[in-house]
């Protein structure tokens, strides 16, 4: 089929508006009429191309059809903005030629994955069990990464052995699933934070506790919760108003996020938060607790405390649950506010 007639046919198909599968018929039907199948015969063809139009999707930058006998290829077309384009090419050893091509064009990091797929020796081994290979893999595009996607689909002929290798164009897609998952961990994110003061909110302690639960379980807890609650928030609310008493709640929020970093600290009720500690922070729960008390007394002007502190330790000889910790814990802190109140 010579340039002339496909870029008539391409009128077609943008004058109507055809679909895929339907541009494939038609470009089969003007091949036969014409005589003029390029390679190979002209039944083994039509046969390629309906397997193609089911097998392959998306934005073709280069075709290839492959005689596995003799390695023997031809470049069909490419697709790039809509458009088809009437160039074509033909050559031997191809997987030599693609291996040279891929060499330049793929990203230096996933060039050794997709050499190793387009090896003749491995489609051989992998096609019988599906009929498609697929490897996705990042060009290099002015300077930055573009995804695409490699498929090769094999041809189920009676008398020839070949495939089909597609060079699909991924890139916006890719991009949109990447961004769509980042919108969907920042509305996770959004769900687990609490919106006054950006610690964690009760719904991640709840996450949090069953984590710790699964390893009481398993028998792999090591532990301790410490609880917090803030003194005279109340006064400070009535006195000089719910604003100043915002912003003392965010000033506490910090200090703790501050002294317990890189832990989570959770805000559980209107002034009261917990915080779980394990690993590392476990192994130095009482420099952090000390720590928190050292500072609760010097940022108080009156010298008082402002902030109550109760902690308690999971004991894998009497405790079962992490409720049980917890208990403890906030009891300790409201033992401590008692003792601050009259002290």
């Amino acid at each position: 089929m010579n340039p002339k007639d496909l870029e008539k046919a391409n009128d077609v198909f943008a004058k109507y508006g055809l679909s895929q599968e339907e541009a494939f018929d038609l470009f089969i039907e003007r091949t036969a009429e014409l005589g003029e199948m390029p390679f190979p015969p002209q039944n083994e063809v039509i046969g390629s191309y309906r397997s193609l139009a089911l097998a392959l999707s998306g934005n073709y930058e280069e075709l290839y059809y492959v005689d596995l006998n003799s390695d023997h290829f031809v470049k069909f077309y490419g697709k790039k903005g809509g458009q088809f384009l009437s160039e074509t090419q033909r050559g031997d050893n191809f997987f030599d030629y693609f291996q040279d091509a891929a060499s330049i064009e793929v990203h230096p990091l996933d060039y050794p994955y997709v050499s190793s797929v387009l090896n003749k020796e491995s489609l051989l081994e992998e096609l019988p069990h599906g009929g498609v290979v697929s490897a996705p893999y990042r060009s290099i595009a002015q300077g930055k990464p573009e995804y695409h996607r490699i498929r090769v689909v094999q041809i189920d002929e009676a008398k020839a052995n070949h495939i089909v290798v597609g060079i699909i164009n991924e890139d916006q897609q890719v991009r949109r699933e990447k961004e769509w998952r980042s919108r969907l961990k920042n509305v996770k994110n959004m769900a687990r934070i609490d919106q006054l003061t950006g610690l964690y909110n009760k719904n991640a302690f709840e996450q949090e506790r069953r984590a710790v639960s699964r390893k009481i379980k398993a028998g792999k807890a090591q532990f301790a919760i410490v609880v917090c609650d803030l003194n005279n928030l109340k006064l400070v609310n009535d006195v000089s108003g719910h604003l100043m008493g915002d912003q003392f709640l965010k000033e506490s929020a910090q200090r703790l996020a501050r002294t317990f970093a890189p832990t989570k600290v959770f805000r559980i009720g209107g002034d009261e938060f917990a915080i779980v500690l394990q690993g590392a922070a476990y192994q130095n729960r009482m420099y952090l607790v000390s720590s928190l008390m050292n500072q609760s007394f010097q940022v108080n002007n009156k010298g008082r405390y402002f902030m109550a502190i109760g902690m308690a330790e999971f004991n894998a000889e009497t405790d079962r649950y992490f409720s049980q910790v917890f208990v403890r814990a906030d009891m300790a802190m409201y033992e401590n506010k008692h003792k601050l109140k009259n002290g």
